[in-house]
């Protein structure tokens, strides 16, 4: 038996872990432009950095970025919404993946 404390932290492990799996995060590739970004910033190009733009934004609710040689915003999550092509600059993450 498991004391009751690690057990719940076992738990949230687990709970974090597939919240993580289903979320799309770090996929490489390009939008297949029927949703196009509804806001950029230049002068973000850090996973980082453009996910706290995401976060931070009140124009629409930011459901997933894209990083590369800037940041855009999408107000849908990766999937459906991308291509996926290995060589391409872009990368995308769904609002919730952790960086």
């Amino acid at each position: 038996m498991f004391p009751t404390s690690a057990l719940f932290i076992l738990l949230a492990a687990a709970s974090t872990a597939v919240a993580q799996t289903a979320a799309n995060c770090s996929v490489k590739g390009y939008d297949i432009g029927t949703k196009p970004a509804f806001l950029t910033n230049p002068n973000i190009t850090t996973a980082t950095g453009c996910k706290g733009f995401c976060a931070d934004t009140t124009y629409d609710k930011c459901q997933s970025f894209a990083v590369g040689p800037s940041c855009l915003l999408y107000n849908v999550t990766v999937t459906g919404n991308i291509n996926v092509v290995p060589a391409s600059p872009w990368t995308f993450y769904d609002a919730g993946c952790k960086i």
